[in-house]
């Protein structure tokens, strides 16, 4: 529940993917991030977080440090 609520509370926010692949659309996703549109995409996006591994960050700063350490 409190990744959940991470989400709804970046709504109107980008936020940042940890790179998956070498793919045209996850390099787009790394670069711009991705905007929060609504609690709908909020619930998706920490449904996917949940169950493909993906882990979300506030800024691509934060993403980078974070992925670069681990």
């Amino acid at each position: 529940m409190e990744r959940k609520q991470w989400f709804i509370d970046r709504i109107g926010k980008r936020v940042w993917r940890n790179i998956t692949c070498e793919c045209c659309h996850c390099q787009l996703l790394m670069s711009t991030g991705i905007l929060v549109r609504d609690e709908f995409h909020a619930n998706y996006l920490s449904e996917m977080e949940a169950e493909c591994g993906y882990k979300y960050y506030d800024s691509k700063e934060e993403m980078e440090n974070i992925e670069l350490n681990n």
